[in-house]
């Protein structure tokens, strides 16, 4: 069993995006053995669990879970106003796209949000050193919105339906969204940094920064391969 602990470089900065102001987490050489858990990656069982995300997922090793309980949530209590919360962390996944930019789905064209819930959030490791991109953060131009929720959610895909047959819609070949486009704006980004780690509220719009010429690859140790885990604050 092996103890994870930070990188000697680790450093924490905190941006506030669009006009919610929303706070994003940023955390580089978020943790000293890396390596291992691209080793990690490289034996485990990976496939397909979702129709939106463009890739195949495996699940994380447990002392990953257990590190971020450790140095993450106090975190997250202090940037996110949720001193007394409890969270409940999801089982970590390794996540490794594998779709190329023109075998895109319409929905996996446009940025996305987790959840509508206001404090889950969103932990997205890098793990590739190839600059294979970051993620972007978007405001839905028509509607205003930045982050989704139970009051607005129906009326964000109402107006994205009446888009629908449009030239604003966003076309196969168009790939994955990276910047501004006829629907969205990009609000905020994010560089994918080899070992580092971005935490944002899962009801933000957001999306991969992944370029129309991006061709995947199934190694773990040159593809798109990031950790992604979903952490939940109870009051």
């Amino acid at each position: 069993m092996i103890t994870l602990s930070q990188g000697k470089n680790f450093a924490l900065d905190c941006y506030y995006i669009g006009q919610t102001q929303t706070p994003i987490l940023v955390i580089d050489d978020f943790v000293a053995q890396s390596d291992w858990l691209i080793e990690q990656a490289c034996s485990a069982h990976f496939q397909r669990q979702s129709q939106l995300y463009p890739g195949i997922r495996a699940p994380g090793p447990n002392e990953y879970q257990d590190y971020l309980k450790a140095i993450l949530l106090p975190y997250i209590a202090h940037y996110f106003s949720l001193a007394d919360a409890s969270f409940v962390v999801d089982k970590p996944n390794y996540s490794l796209v594998t779709q190329a930019a023109n075998q895109l789905s319409i929905y996996q064209r446009i940025p996305h949000v987790d959840s509508v819930e206001a404090n889950s959030f969103a932990v997205l490791h890098y793990l590739f050193r190839q600059p294979l991109g970051g993620t972007g953060f978007y405001r839905h131009k028509k509607t205003g919105f930045e982050r989704l929720n139970a009051l607005n959610n129906e009326l964000y895909f109402q107006s994205l339906e009446k888009e629908d047959g449009s030239n604003n819609i966003p076309r196969r070949a168009d790939g994955y969204i990276n910047g501004d486009t006829a629907l969205f704006q990009r609000i905020g980004s994010v560089e994918g940094i080899f070992n580092r780690l971005v935490v944002y509220p899962c009801n933000l719009l957001h999306s991969g920064n992944i370029e129309k010429e991006f061709q995947p690859d199934n190694n773990p140790k040159m593809g798109r391969l990031t950790i992604n885990t979903f952490i939940d604050s109870i009051k």
